[in-house]
Formats: structure tokens, sequence, C-alpha cells
């Protein structure tokens, strides 16, 4: 079985980091929708919401890659332990624009959550 370290200072024996690419899954999916949510309470234009989705992809796999740095993964496994870093590291995102609505608002957790329902829900006609 094949190992790979993921850790940006050692040289070529390791994974050339810039090589590496994350697989999203459905729950990406999921908390990329839920991220354009917390953007558009506050500025209502999807295509700036995408736009700014989109500029802060390059830190979150700055985040991905911290997360995984230093440890060893099977190769067969990388991909997986890549896209959990990653889910993770957007909801971290997520949960920070949670945070500033209930400060700015001044709201309670519950406030912000159902505003998110409602945005979501006049976003993608669910």
């Amino acid at each position: 079985m094949s190992y790979n370290r993921i850790n940006a200072e050692d040289g070529p024996k390791n994974i050339i980091l810039e090589n590496l690419s994350i697989t999203k899954d459905e729950a990406s999916a999921v908390l990329e929708r839920r991220w354009l949510v917390c953007y558009m309470l506050y500025d209502w234009n999807y295509h700036r919401a995408e736009y700014a989705f989109a500029a802060n992809e390059m830190e979150r796999f700055q985040k991905t890659i911290k997360a995984l740095n230093g440890h060893t993964y099977a190769v067969s496994e990388l991909d997986q332990k890549l896209t959990k870093a990653y889910n993770r590291a957007l909801m971290e995102d997520i949960e920070a624009f949670i945070k500033q609505h209930m400060k700015v608002w001044p709201a309670d957790r519950t406030v912000v959550e159902l505003e998110l329902a409602k945005a979501e829900a006049e976003m993608f006609q669910c």
C-alpha cells in the first residue's frame, strides 16, 4: 500500500501540494448553498455571492491542506480526507457568517437560522 505524508515543508518525497485537487461531495454542495444564503443576508445579489464564494476558495483550500499537514495517509484514503477537511473549513466559514449576523443584528441564533431558511426558500424556490 502506498502512503503519502501531507507536509508543505518537506519537498519532493511528499505530495506536491500544488497538484492536489479536492473532490467536493454532496455535503460540499449543501454547504456551498448555505454559504451563499449567508452571504445574501448581507447583499441580495446572487452573482456577487457566487463571486465572493469563488474569491474565498483559495483560503479554504489552504485551510484544508493545513488541517492535514504533517499527517500520513494511504493514497487510497487521501481524497476522502481532503474532502472532509474542505467541508470542515467551509462549515467554519458558515459558522463565522452566522456569528457575525448574530452580532450585527443583534439576534440570537434561532432568529438568524430562521432568516437563513427564509432566504434559502426564496432563492431556491423550496
